[in-house]
């Protein structure tokens, strides 16, 4: 994990300097299907990050906070942007799940929300030693409001 977060980091440095860098607050909802209970469970989570988007629109999004029901969680993901969306796939160390995730971009706004699929570690490999860091969860979907915080190059 560490080596696909070093070349993460090396890629985009690489690529350019960042034409975009933002900081960010995200609020998800969503529902957890796990394994042990064989139903659904709802969750939810409040992070802060920064999201670099280079001039050639590659995009790369971080994030970490509280979340329910498993207190913390974080993410990094990398990913391009359109003329209105972004999409980005990921990992997310806690609990550990991939993702792929969708954000809406509103023209001309401070916000933007997000929709998001994750398939925990445990389903992808069937290695049992995933099952609790994967918080017993098979795969999840939430969706999100974010509000940009502050650009450093003056987004609207």
């Amino acid at each position: 994990m560490k080596a696909i977060i070093l070349s993460i980091l090396i890629f985009i440095g690489i690529e350019s300097e960042a034409q975009e860098q933002f900081t960010c607050l995200e609020w998800n909802t969503g529902v957890a299907y796990i394994d042990d209970i064989d139903g659904y469970f709802p969750g939810g989570s409040y992070l802060i990050g920064t999201t670099y988007i280079t001039k050639s629109n590659l995009v790369l999004d971080a994030q970490i906070g509280l979340a329910f029901p498993t207190l913390v969680t974080g993410k990094v993901g990398v990913g391009v942007k359109g003329e209105n969306a972004i999409i980005t796939a990921g990992i997310r160390p806690y609990p550990s799940h991939a993702y792929l995730q969708l954000q809406w971009l509103p023209e001309n706004k401070n916000h933007s929300f997000i929709f998001s699929f994750e398939e925990s570690a445990y389903s992808m490999t069937g290695n049992d030693d995933w099952y609790g860091p994967s918080a017993f969860s098979i795969r999840f979907a939430t969706v999100g409001y974010r509000w940009n915080l502050g650009s450093k190059f003056g987004r609207k």
